[in-house]
């Protein structure tokens, strides 16, 4: 039983996939990044002429790129007890799957590991490592809604407009307030804020502008923050753009996050907290745009807070409904 047991189920290698979290009533914790592939090794060797792109189709008539055998559980990253005292999985390397965590990307080949790092395991890295919590904390991180990326972004963009003043002058009127109102931003996502609705236009702009120029999210993270004067100029530009945006299709800079931001099950329509712009914990996608509003589509649709001991507790929540049925009363 426990963790033991566990492991050998693992051992099986019947999961294609999944970074696997493990915890037991002894308080054992385990992770593994499970993968069930072949060994490219041979293909990414020095011998072979162009170094190989595993994201994009490769010729299947090449001996070289066929499958060798399968990697073991066993060989795979894994973190066991560590002393962080917590192991978790955001989608991101298996390094970064708890502090300190024993793992070093220069010890894995580049093809194992196709994930990036994200702001929302900087967030949930940060959250536990500052000590131990109680069931109500952890269900309270359930909700949490800051934008970690922002606490980046915003002083950056905020420096970068006092460098350049003499753009501020002259850019549209709104970009002033529009400063103001990120300067006295407490960072979250909640449906009240002004501040958020503002930097998610600007955000989607950056990401619609420089798409070609940024191969991910990452890399333009990386860019801005870079803090070069190209990179100045066009976070700068969308940022006027983004205020002009809010004067011409919202009346103003100071609307509310959950005016623009709903969730919609059946017949019930409610302000919806959370983004999927800058890795909030509490994610709520703001991708679909419809009747003026963004429509949450998908995100946090189960999480769960779970207490072990003499008596187990859980606390769960189910922000898009626990059914699919739309005559069911569970839909809304």
């Amino acid at each position: 039983t426990g963790m033991p047991a566990m492991k050998d189920a693992l051992a099986l290698h019947q999961l294609p996939g999944f970074q696997v979290v493990c915890a037991d009533k002894s308080g054992a914790l385990f992770y593994l990044y499970n993968a069930r592939l072949g060994n490219r090794d041979a293909a990414s060797s020095p011998e072979d002429r162009a170094p190989v792109n595993w994201s994009m189709p490769v010729d299947s008539g090449r001996e070289i790129f066929a499958w060798r055998e399968i990697i073991a559980p066993g060989l795979l990253p894994m973190i066991e007890n560590p002393k962080s005292g917590y192991v978790q999985a955001c989608g991101t390397p298996p390094w970064l799957a708890t502090t300190k965590s024993g793992l070093s990307a220069a010890d894995w080949p580049r093809w194992l590991v196709a994930e990036l790092p994200n702001y929302r395991t900087f967030r949930v890295n940060q959250i536990l490592s500052a000590g131990k919590y109680s069931f109500f904390d952890m269900q309270a991180m359930l909700f949490d809604t800051h934008v970690p990326a922002a606490a980046d972004m915003v002083p950056l963009l905020l420096a970068m407009a006092g460098k350049r003043p003499e753009l501020i002058r002259s850019a549209h009127p709104d970009l002033l307030t529009a400063l103001r109102l990120l300067e006295g931003w407490n960072l979250s996502s909640d449906r009240e804020s002004p501040a958020m609705a503002y930097y998610s236009i600007w955000w989607a702009l950056m990401k619609k502008r420089h798409s070609a120029q940024f191969g991910s999210e990452l890399e333009l993270y990386q860019g801005l923050l870079a803090n070069t004067p190209e990179a100045q100029v066009q976070a700068l530009d969308a940022a006027v753009e983004a205020a002009r945006i809010m004067r011409n299709d919202f009346g103003g800079l100071s609307i509310p996050w959950g005016n623009l931001h709903r969730i919609q099950r059946g017949i019930r329509n409610e302000a919806a907290p959370g983004t999927d712009t800058g890795d909030s914990i509490f994610y709520m996608d703001n991708q679909s745009f419809l009747n003026r509003q963004w429509q949450a589509s998908f995100g946090t649709g189960f999480a769960m807070v779970v207490q072990f001991g003499e008596k187990t507790q859980a606390a769960s929540i189910v922000p898009f409904g626990a059914s699919e049925m739309t005559d069911s009363p569970h839909f809304g």
